[in-house]
């Protein structure tokens, strides 16, 4: 008895491996579902609205395609640049003075005065000291210099636009001046005297 069970447990046993076997050689042959691209649902799309699609060119996970930057409006009015402020030009002349020495401006001036016909129509800048002399019918306005030892000086008178009124559009007297203006002589009783006429202060 012992020997009838014991062969049909082992009878028992071989088919149930045998079972096994089958179903695992059956379940190992179904073939594994492949992924799906993007390229196969617009396909499975295609077939089922029966109508033709176009193939993506891209695929959904490339990158887009750079933009070249949008060119600058036609229409666009540039902003207006301010131009730097022009400093005044100095007065273009025929004798400056003031890039002399002390000796040599005052030997100039000297020369200025006893032979006025050499400089008559010239433009003459000059540095000295403001001085006025008042006149009976008019006042004398007038740049000093003096010469190196500064006991001496002599000046050349200038006449401003009679616009300028004195002492307000002046100097203060004594003060240091620069002047320029048109070399002339004029007669004043029995005396030459110079001047500057059209003169303008620096």
């Amino acid at each position: 008895m012992k020997r009838s069970l014991s062969l049909f447990m082992l009878v028992a046993l071989l088919l149930s491996l045998a079972g096994c076997g089958e179903s695992e050689r059956a379940i190992s042959s179904v073939p594994a579902p492949r992924e799906k691209t993007v390229a196969d649902i617009l396909a499975g799309a295609k077939e089922t609205a029966g109508g033709t699609a176009a193939a993506p060119a891209e695929s959904a996970s490339s990158p887009a395609p750079e933009t070249a930057a949008p060119a600058e409006s036609e229409t666009s009015v540039p902003s207006p640049v301010t131009a730097p402020a022009a400093t005044p030009k100095k007065r273009t002349c025929d004798l400056d003075l003031t890039v002399l020495g002390s000796t040599m401006v005052y030997a100039k001036v000297y020369d200025m005065m006893q032979y006025p016909s050499s400089y008559l129509g010239k433009t003459v800048r000059m540095r000295g000291q403001f001085a006025v002399a008042e006149g009976k019918d008019r006042n004398y306005y007038a740049c000093l210099i003096a010469d190196a030892t500064a006991c001496c000086s002599q000046g050349i008178e200038f006449v401003l636009p009679e616009s300028y009124n004195y002492p307000r559009d002046y100097p203060a007297l004594g003060s240091e001046i620069t002047v320029v203006g048109v070399f002339d002589v004029y007669t004043e009783g029995k005396q030459q005297y110079c001047q500057l006429l059209d003169a303008v202060l620096e």
